[in-house]
């Protein structure tokens, strides 16, 4: 009987590569017999049958592959028919995450939140939609959104293993960065991203402000080009590297991502980060030797950055009142009550100039406030949901860091500081897809940190209850 069974497993494999070679030759003839649009056609065709296999077979890919290309080639486009890398395997991680074995759990506040936010944003958009574009970009924010419900739903194995590549990827992309400001200041090994969208004409280099508005020194971006997009990725990838690693890969992985994070020049990020470690400082009760180790390396790398002039002066420059970045975003404030005048219950929409024209932004001068352009893109609902998402995060952050657990505080500290410092001075984690993307990562490893802290206070709890004799008892013979 077994000689029957692998002759028929022999023969349907037999079959299969057959099957296999005459469906490649065919693809092959055709794509190249009929123009460009068959050679579309063919390959949307083929990407259709290896999405649905993976997805089927094997739909962790989908989230491992998000994580790589977030932090490697975020901005990359798919050659050919212009759409970002990320966008399917964003929509694919959603879809994947029905056919993955899912975690058993109730829903946390923080779910209900951001299902709350997605929901009313959907309908003040359909209120003030004008045409396809208010649709479109609705689509591009929500799939990114829904990524937090997926991310959430995967076993903490593969959740923490999505977290580690993506902070493992983006570490590469900080050298990779580093070296490009060092060694390559005019970008040309950017070049090589060109088939995947990476236009000349958008890899220019950045450069800091001063307080009188000349440009000054140059700004890592990495492959995420925009340094402020650069920093928020690092930052996320800098927490990430404190939570899921250990020993000296955790060591290597910190002094790489801390220092492109400086370099970055992002005054928002950086400051995040700071306030981040000293609300630590202050509430987590730790041991003598992690709170010395803590301030001995925060010590070194803040002289490190201080004895660089550039990141000396560009920091400095956040306090004095002639910075034409905080007197731009001063100006926007005081301007954004009468912006807003009889439109505060569904805000103003979604296809709007200064969400599509990045110039015509500039000029504008919107608020760089996350909340602040939720409520003029959306009203007064959509803010609401967006402020409770902020207050349960910044519970959740808060009682990480009492927790007994350095690493849990640390990635609290450090999502209290974002949630407080960034979004107030930018925006972009309420419109820009790929940092809303961004954001649902932060908050999935934040729902991460909460249940790791509440397991920790059963174990604690049920050892305190459990007396020594039973205890005996219960160990294992031998």
């Amino acid at each position: 009987m077994g000689g029957v069974n692998a002759s028929r497993e022999l023969l349907r494999n037999v079959v299969a590569s057959i099957l296999i070679v005459a469906m490649s030759l065919a693809a092959t003839w055709l794509a190249i017999s009929f123009g460009k649009l068959s050679l579309l056609g063919v390959a949307a065709v083929v990407a259709l049958v290896v999405a649905a296999y993976v997805g089927v077979r094997h739909p962790i890919w989908f989230f491992y592959a998000l994580a790589a290309i977030m932090a490697g080639l975020q901005f990359g486009r798919i050659p050919g028919v212009n759409l970002p890398i990320y966008l399917p395997l964003a929509f694919g991680a959603v879809v994947a995450s029905f056919f993955h074995p899912r975690l058993a759990r109730s829903m946390h506040p923080l779910e209900f939140a951001w299902i709350a936010l997605i929901i009313t944003s959907g309908f003040t958009m359909v209120i003030n939609a004008h045409g396809f574009v208010d649709y479109s970009l609705y689509i591009r924010w929500l799939i990114p959104s829904m990524v937090l419900l997926a991310l959430i739903q995967l076993p903490r194995e593969n959740l923490k293993r999505f977290g580690q590549i993506f902070a493992v990827v983006a570490a590469l992309n900080g050298l990779f960065g580093i070296y490009l400001i060092t060694f390559d200041q005019n970008n040309t090994a950017l070049r090589i991203f060109e088939p995947l969208g990476y236009r000349l004409e958008a890899i220019a280099l950045q450069f800091a402000q001063g307080s009188d508005g000349t440009s000054g020194t140059i700004r890592l971006g990495g492959t995420w080009v925009n340094a402020n997009g650069a920093a928020v990725n690092l930052v996320l990838a800098l927490a990430l590297s404190i939570l899921l690693f250990a020993g000296w890969r955790r060591t290597i992985l910190i002094l790489v991502t801390a220092a492109a994070l400086l370099l970055t020049l992002s005054r928002a990020s950086i400051f995040s980060v700071v306030f981040g470690v000293l609300l630590v400082l202050v509430f987590h009760s730790m041991r003598g030797r992690d709170r010395a180790a803590t301030i001995g390396v925060s010590v070194i790398i803040a002289t490190a950055a201080l004895l660089a002039e550039p990141i000396r002066e560009r920091l400095s420059t956040a306090f004095a009142g002639r910075d034409v970045g905080s007197i731009a975003r001063a100006d926007a404030l005081r301007a954004f009550p009468g912006q807003m005048a009889s439109h505060w219950p569904f805000g103003w929409g979604w296809g709007r100039p200064e969400f599509l024209d990045p110039q015509y932004s500039y000029v504008f001068n919107l608020p760089s406030n996350a909340p602040l352009i939720t409520l003029y893109r959306g009203g007064i609902m959509p803010f609401i949901a967006f402020v409770a998402v902020m207050l349960i995060t910044i519970v959740i952050s808060y009682k990480a860091m009492r927790s007994d657990s350095l690493p849990l505080a640390m990635y609290g500290g450090i999502f209290i500081g974002l949630t407080v410092v960034q979004f107030n001075l930018d925006h972009n984690v309420s419109d820009v897809p790929q940092n809303v993307l961004l954001w649902s990562i932060f908050l999935a490893f934040s729902l991460y940190v909460d249940d790791v802290r509440k397991e920790r206070a059963r174990d604690k709890a049920a050892q305190r209850e459990s007396p020594p004799e039973l205890e005996v008892l219960a160990a294992p013979t031998r």
